[in-house]
């Protein structure tokens, strides 16, 4: 089931190729055409697995480190910010750009489950020597992850996931999601007011979602959506194709997202000064479970399950949050703030941006809601004028029902 529209779908220039390759890290966006859609009205955002295929394929072939095999593909569908929980996340997270480890910076759309057409592509590659590159598509531009040495964290994790299978001919995602679609998407969307989908051909970037080799999943999720965190009775539904025109079977889940009792402790505090003669308080956290020793992360806390309060320690006045100047293609702790208040900012350990808390358009909550917390993460407070010799109270915790968060400590 080779997609029409992929043939002659070779649009990265050659003469860029070894640039993007040879730069570990660098992300090069490049444009993508589109095949013109047979279907009235507006076309669906994003590629069919084909043409992302077509130009993942032509974006490895002849560049350093060639040849490129590729080992997994991933699609996502979501109308709402979706954290994917993929494999490796814990050590892939801080890659620049938009990832797989990054989703909750993934496009959004409505609709379109059954058209084979996403706005995400993970596409990730390995060569002989273990080197892995990610090919990721957004809408219709392309960048490339890596190369990442198998001597890497991120780099070895993906090598132990991808095992031995193997990518073939491009299959025809539309016709696998319109299929699909017809025998378990229109009942599961009925049936569920939000969901996901995916698609996924390969080895599985996602947990519980192997494909045969030379076949085919399509899949259609709650879990990872905003709201449903710890949340005891999530469904999914998958339908697995043994092969590109053969067999398929249904697959029903039902799991709970994540564990639903957290406790957060905190290391010591450090001042700088910030922008705008604001104060950067940096906090070091520990995730866990409630009455457990254990802190190495906890499991699936996702930042839109929290929320921060800040309180004056002696009189126990709260303090109200400043909005959120930044947005998600402008994300550093220093391009959040507005004149006064205070805003929270999540932090990889090295001070990589994650998320940031605030008033978003007028409603309190996290910029992006769907970015878990991990050991080592640092909770980050840029504030004007609120620290003094009285000390503010920091407290992180539940902003759903399903999840128990607790900790505070003073700043």
């Amino acid at each position: 089931m080779i997609d029409p529209r992929s043939s002659g779908r070779r649009v990265i220039l050659a003469s860029i190729l070894a640039l993007i390759v040879v730069a570990a890290g660098v992300v090069v966006w490049i444009t993508v055409p589109r095949s013109p859609g047979s279907s009235p009205g507006p076309p669906a955002e994003g590629l069919t697995f084909g043409e992302a295929y077509a130009a993942g394929t032509n974006a490895t072939d002849g560049a350093v480190g060639a040849p490129w095999t590729l080992y997994s593909a991933l699609g996502v569908v979501s109308p709402l910010p979706v954290w994917t929980d993929p494999l490796g996340e814990a050590t892939c997270r801080a890659l620049p750009g938009i990832s797989i480890w990054n989703a909750s910076q993934m496009p959004r759309v409505e609709g379109q489950y059954a058209s084979g057409v996403a706005p995400f592509w993970s596409l990730i590659y390995e060569n002989a020597t273990r080197y892995v590159v990610d090919v990721v598509t957004v809408n219709t531009t392309l960048h490339l992850v890596g190369p990442l040495a198998p001597t890497s964290p991120c780099g070895s994790a993906m090598d132990v996931f991808l095992g031995n299978v193997t990518v073939g001919a491009p299959i025809d995602s539309p016709a696998a999601a319109s299929f699909a679609w017809s025998v378990i998407g229109s009942t599961y969307l009925s049936n569920n007011s939000e969901a996901w989908a995916y698609y996924q051909t390969g080895s599985a970037q996602l947990p519980l979602s192997d494909s045969e080799p030379g076949g085919w999943v399509v899949a259609y999720a709650q879990c990872g959506l905003p709201g449903h965190t710890g949340s005891t009775y999530n469904t999914s539904e998958l339908l697995k194709f043994l092969s590109p025109g053969g067999e398929y079977y249904k697959i029903r889940q039902v799991a709970v997202c994540s564990n639903g009792a957290f406790q957060l402790t905190y290391g010591t505090p450090t001042n700088s000064s910030g922008p705008r003669s604001s104060t950067v308080t940096q906090i070091p956290i520990s995730l866990g479970f409630n009455g457990s020793t254990n802190t190495t992360d906890g499991s699936g806390l996702l930042t839109g399950a929290t929320s921060i309060d800040l309180q004056n320690s002696t009189t126990g006045a709260a303090y109200a949050p400043t909005h959120l100047a930044c947005s998600i293609r402008n994300l550093s702790v220093s391009s959040c703030g507005g004149p006064g208040g205070w805003y929270g900012v999540l932090t990889l350990p090295t001070g990589y941006w994650l998320d940031a808390f605030g008033d978003v358009n007028g409603t309190l909550g996290w910029l992006l809601p769907n970015v878990p917390f991990y050991t080592g993460d640092s909770i980050v407070i840029v504030s004007n004028g609120i620290l003094g010799a009285q000390g503010v109270r920091l407290t992180v915790h539940s902003a759903e029902g399903d999840v128990s968060v607790s900790g505070a400590t003073t700043i």
